[in-house]
């Protein structure tokens, strides 16, 4: 929500007035800088620029073989999060040129999924290698479509079925054929006994 939204915003910058500019950190930063030795930050995706800041001047110190790691991980194809101000182009920066140059970063990509089965990542492929752009434009924030490989074997039954729903007079006709749809799909699966509905 955007109340959320502000308060991580207004955190994140009285995080960066305490550590003060680049060129002259506080004591703070530099008593940070010697007890840190470890930073992970989850869907790095999502990232905001103030949040790139903070990072960038949490590891200003550091260089690479001093014994300090970074770790960034995130799907830049996940990048959901424009409305908090995410910007997909950090991610695309940070994996082409680091978080800054005295730390470079070391990319490695996962291919297997262990999420789905076989069938519906093939149809993920298929669909979106042709919706998504062929090479990467920070600039624009687009993100290319990145393949994997499925773990889990195909089901015997298709594993995608698309289901239109023309708009008729109102929304709300709508919004409820669409919530038919779904309840008799999830009576269809009860019927057929499925471990999961989701």
């Amino acid at each position: 929500n955007q109340q959320g939204s502000g308060c991580q915003h207004q955190g994140n910058q009285a995080a960066l007035q305490a550590l003060g500019p680049e060129d002259a950190p506080t004591d703070l930063l530099l008593a940070l800088d010697h007890q840190i030795q470890y930073i992970l930050v989850d869907e790095f995706q999502d990232t905001n620029i103030s949040q790139w800041t903070l990072l960038r001047r949490l590891t200003a110190g550091w260089c690479q073989g001093d014994g300090r790691s970074l770790y960034v991980v995130g799907d830049p194809m996940q990048s959901i999060y424009r409305f908090r101000k995410a910007e997909v182009s950090l991610f695309l920066r940070a994996q082409e040129q680091g978080l800054h140059p005295a730390l470079p970063l070391e990319r490695l990509t996962l291919q297997s999924n262990f999420r789905s089965q076989a069938g519906i990542v093939a149809w993920v492929h298929q669909t979106f290698a042709r919706v998504l752009p062929a090479h990467a434009d920070p600039s624009y924030g687009a993100v290319p479509y990145s393949s994997a490989i499925a773990v889990k074997p195909a089901g015997v039954e298709p594993a995608v079925h698309c289901q239109l729903i023309v708009r008729a007079d109102s929304s709300t006709d709508v919004q409820n054929k669409e919530a038919e749809l779904v309840l008799d799909a999830v009576q269809t699966a009860l019927a057929k006994e499925h471990d999961t509905i989701a």
